[in-house]
């Protein structure tokens, strides 16, 4: 007959034996310790996940298997905290790297079990890959950093917009009643000049305001649009006037080639001449003395309404395309270092052709120039 001992000894066997079974069975990595954190019992997918074979984490210490993967400071912290029989912690997770499973990040989870002698009790690992789950957060909250990040600089740019235009109103308003005398003669000849300087100066500069105000509110998505129907041709002729004394000063030629009457286009009238206006004037900016800028419109076989313009400028490298086309995005060159802007033009002018339903395309080749293209569909088309 069996003594108590032996009958003890028997029911831990058997307990043990159960306990493998159940370790062995489970799909996700686990482990169970015992109070001087060495490996008492292991689950397949635990060998498998971190590339171990079962004779060498029998028995051995967690911290020294896997290359030293498990000496986590956090774990061994943690691990110490919940052995003690009269702690409060009795269980715990914490997140980690792993660089030895291709960076999968385990959320690891611990929790004291039995005690199987005096002061040493058994603690569960059990872990979870949430490598997915995390880079998922991530994603979220750099999305959300960035939206709140955009929206204060589009508040930002909208605000500080508003608070420049009206001391402009006043600075143009102001010198052009001294340019035109309208009080009285100014006394000299140059103050008249220095004027002059000044409300061209003040017109650049609300022309800036307004494009920044654009780009705040294209971005917040404020901008509305008044459709109606425009009659292209005058659209072009209006936009090449507005640019002719900047092309006549920087002596450069702008003609029309407009391929027979032109239909009208359902658009909204300003955005359309605002986009011909910043393609125009780019185009003058970066043409040099003695160049040639064309507009060119015309309906193509599927029934939409193109319009383009081209110029023999100082052109874009295809590396540049890019930026050029990013907000405040400007090329350093030789050339390009020597002139004013702040590389609103053709973002804006490509925000707002596609904002009115229209593609837009540029085709350049350093040092030969560019050629800025802008489509309407058919079903902008007015018949």
């Amino acid at each position: 007959m069996q003594n108590r001992s032996e009958q003890a000894e028997q029911e831990v066997q058997k307990a043990h034996h159960y306990a493998e079974n159940i370790v062995a069975t489970v799909r996700e990595p686990l482990v169970v310790l015992d109070g001087d954190l060495r490996i008492l019992l292991a689950s397949r997918s635990f060998y498998r996940i971190f590339g171990v074979a079962p004779e060498e984490t029998e028995g051995k210490l967690l911290y020294r298997i896997g290359g030293g993967q498990w000496d986590i400071p956090a774990l061994r912290h943690l691990l110490e905290q919940i052995i003690p029989e009269n702690t409060t912690v009795d269980d715990f997770e914490v997140a980690h790297d792993f660089p030895n499973i291709g960076h999968r990040i385990m959320l690891l989870n611990a929790r004291r079990l039995y005690e199987q002698r005096k002061n040493t009790p058994a603690i569960l690992l059990a872990m979870e890959d949430v490598t997915e789950r995390r880079h998922a957060e991530q994603a979220v909250r750099k999305a959300r950093e960035a939206e709140l990040a955009n929206h204060a600089k589009t508040a930002f740019l909208a605000n500080i917009s508003h608070e420049l235009r009206t001391p402009l109103n006043a600075i143009l308003g102001f010198s052009e009643i001294m340019s035109n005398q309208l009080l009285g003669p100014l006394g000299h000849d140059r103050y008249r000049e220095y004027v002059e300087h000044i409300h061209a100066g003040g017109c650049h500069l609300l022309h800036i305001v307004n494009d920044l105000l654009d780009v705040s509110k294209l971005e917040a998505g404020e901008i509305e649009l008044e459709e109606e129907e425009v009659d292209v041709a005058r659209a072009i002729q209006d936009s090449v006037d507005l640019v002719e004394e900047q092309a006549r000063r920087a002596g450069v030629e702008i003609r029309t080639d407009i391929a027979g009457p032109l239909p009208s286009l359902r658009v909204d009238r300003r955005k359309l001449k605002q986009i011909l206006i910043n393609l125009l004037s780019n185009a003058v900016k970066f043409s040099t003395a003695d160049g040639q800028v064309v507009v060119m419109a015309g309906l193509d076989r599927s029934g939409g309404l193109g319009i383009a313009v081209r110029d023999s400028g100082i052109g874009i490298r295809p590396e540049d395309l890019p930026k050029v086309l990013a907000p405040f995005g400007q090329v350093r060159d030789a050339m390009a270092a020597r002139l004013e802007g702040t590389g609103l033009g053709l973002p804006l002018a490509k925000a707002l052709c596609e904002l009115l339903g229209g593609t837009f395309d540029i085709h350049s080749k350093a040092g030969v120039g560019t050629k800025v293209s802008i489509r309407f569909p058919e079903e902008r088309v007015v018949r």
